[in-house]
């Protein structure tokens, strides 16, 4: 019975791609499908992706995968609060996506992986993405905080790679 259960579970996980992006947005990259204001489903959603590193512990390389694509999810969150000017979830989300980047750097730095360097393009991509975003908030604001914290960490942890 708890094999059927666990192979349950792992169908729903893996199964499926509810992270597809939605549509496109000014900076060419992508909203994601499911955002923090979909309150009920972002919280499955990110229910699931713990559960999904869990079980990633046993194939380090594929959690490092699915790190970097978490980071790349957490900057379509992002850019979607910001351009939709949710105003009560921009905190939230860039606290998200400074976390995500900083897990995903600590995860692989000491490793002679591939995917260092991927994340490392990314992370350049991204870097070039946030100042287009701090420029929607006035200077001093909150948002216009967060953003360049999150522009901080991002080249702080760059320069780690």
């Amino acid at each position: 019975m708890r094999t059927l259960m666990t192979v349950f579970v792992l169908a729903i996980i893996f199964s499926g791609n509810s992270y597809v992006l939605a549509q496109e947005n000014e900076s060419g990259v992508g909203y994601e499908e499911i955002n923090p204001v979909d309150r009920g489903e972002y919280a499955v959603k990110r229910v699931r992706e713990k559960i999904k590193l869990f079980y990633l512990s046993l194939a380090p390389q594929k959690k490092a995968s699915f790190y970097h694509e978490l980071m790349n999810r957490r900057m379509r969150e992002l850019l979607y609060v910001v351009e939709t000017k949710d105003e009560n979830q921009i905190e939230k989300a860039s606290n998200r996506y400074f976390t995500t980047v900083g897990q995903t750097v600590e995860f692989v730095e000491n490793k002679n992986w591939k995917i260092k360097e991927d994340i490392k393009n990314t992370l350049n991509k991204q870097i070039d993405i946030i100042p287009q975003l701090i420029d929607k908030y006035p200077s001093g604001s909150a948002g216009w905080l967060f953003l360049k914290q999150d522009l901080d960490y991002a080249r702080l942890y760059k320069d780690r790679l």
